[in-house]
């Protein structure tokens, strides 16, 4: 068996140039040199600090903070109990319209549609469209005012004094505010009949009465 071996030559130039490779490439930095910033960097930071300032302002500042409240066209609804419900301090550019009217439209039974504007910096309008009233219908000892779409626009304390016609449910049905209680029909059946009979008769009705079903109807008269 032959044995080779190989021994490394430890002086000479091929030995020196392996244990001390020299690095190649990049630049030499020179003392005192630094990093140049673009000529552009300055203005792109001053547009983005006066864009954080400009958003910040319309956003967050007083100025925009809603404190006027303008309630037009209610007359079934007092201006104090609209303005409960709206969430105050509200800035005018984030006031969410549709939520308001959703909550409004919720609350008061009385309204039958509404709009609302916004007026720069502070201010919000609402114009109220109420449901009109055309008959008085008493269940039991409660009193309500029905539309003529047939939808309990709201509950009354006293109907004295009233010239709408009265319809009292013998059956003393519960009424909630907001539901539709009779149909259209029924309701121009009442007002063309309370109407029609005083200028046939020129004798003045008191009252209908319901029996069993709105198909069957009493009139009273004084």
């Amino acid at each position: 068996m032959v044995n080779f071996r190989f021994k490394k030559r430890r002086n000479g130039r091929n030995y020196q140039s392996y244990r001390q490779p020299k690095v190649y490439g990049g630049r030499e930095v020179k003392e005192g040199e630094g990093v140049k910033v673009p000529a552009w960097m300055p203005k792109v930071i001053f547009l983005c600090l006066l864009l954080l300032g400009v958003i910040y302002f319309f956003l967050f500042s007083s100025f925009f903070k809603v404190k006027d409240y303008i309630i037009s066209g209610n007359n079934l609804v007092e201006s104090d109990d609209i303005i409960s419900v709206i969430t105050k301090e509200q800035n005018i550019f984030l006031f969410n319209s549709e939520t308001t009217k959703k909550n409004l439209m919720n609350r008061f039974s009385e309204i039958k549609d509404l709009e609302i504007l916004r007026g720069i910096p502070n201010a919000i309008k609402i114009t109220i469209s109420e449901r009109d009233s055309k008959i008085i219908w008493q269940s039991g000892e409660a009193k309500f005012l029905i539309s003529s779409e047939g939808y309990v626009a709201k509950k009354i304390d006293d109907d004295s004094g009233s010239d709408l016609p009265k319809v009292v449910d013998k059956k003393n049905i519960s009424v909630i505010a907001g539901d539709r209680i009779v149909s259209p029909v029924f309701i121009n059946f009442i007002s063309n009949a309370y109407n029609g009979f005083f200028d046939a008769t020129n004798i003045k009705p008191t009252f209908f009465e319901v029996e069993e079903t709105t198909f069957d109807v009493v009139l009273h008269t004084e």
